[in-house]
């Protein structure tokens, strides 16, 4: 067996090594405190059937299924305080004359904890394909909910109920 040209000097090689391993332990107990308090999930869903669970963040969520439909789940802070009603027309201006969305209709929403949401359907041309877009939005004083659902437009009677169930069994926290 042929030994290596490399010899690890004890010295400042082994003190150097300590005391990074010191400092990263130190930081990784000061992330895992913190993710305590600063990273507490902010709502709660479990895919609906046909779906599997694909990312989880405090604030985002993510479950796909077999033909690329995606249920998206993402929260973030009101700083802004604006209500139901801000938030909406936000987003509808922003999908329609920014992204160059077409609205399709709106109606409401219910969250599983009784929030009261708007929901908010569109459409959208990506590469030759229609896509078909939901959101569905819920604002308290603090937090924004939005809950996405998007499919190849061919695929949305496949997964109506699914969309459905996402919203209505969100549990906002």
């Amino acid at each position: 067996m042929k030994k290596s040209g490399f010899k690890l000097k004890k010295s400042e090689n082994m003190r150097n090594s300590r005391l990074t391993m010191q400092v990263l332990f130190v930081i990784s107990g000061v992330l895992l405190m913190g993710s305590g308090v600063f990273g507490c999930r902010t709502f709660k869903l479990k895919p609906p059937e046909g779906f599997v669970r694909y990312k989880r963040t405090s604030r985002y969520y993510r479950a796909v299924s077999p033909d690329n439909a995606a249920i998206v789940v993402r929260s973030w802070e009101n700083k802004q305080k604006g209500d139901l009603g801000f938030w909406v027309e936000t987003v509808k201006r922003d999908f329609i004359k920014v992204r160059g969305y077409k609205f399709v209709k709106d109606g409401e929403a219910k969250a599983g904890t009784g929030e009261k949401g708007k929901r908010m359907w569109f459409e959208s041309s990506y590469r030759g394909r229609m896509f078909s877009y939901q959101i569905s939005l819920f604002a308290t004083k603090d937090k924004i909910y939005a809950v996405e659902a998007s499919v190849e437009k061919e695929n949305l009677k496949k997964h109506e109920k699914a969309f459905d169930a996402a919203v209505q069994k969100l549990k906002i926290l």
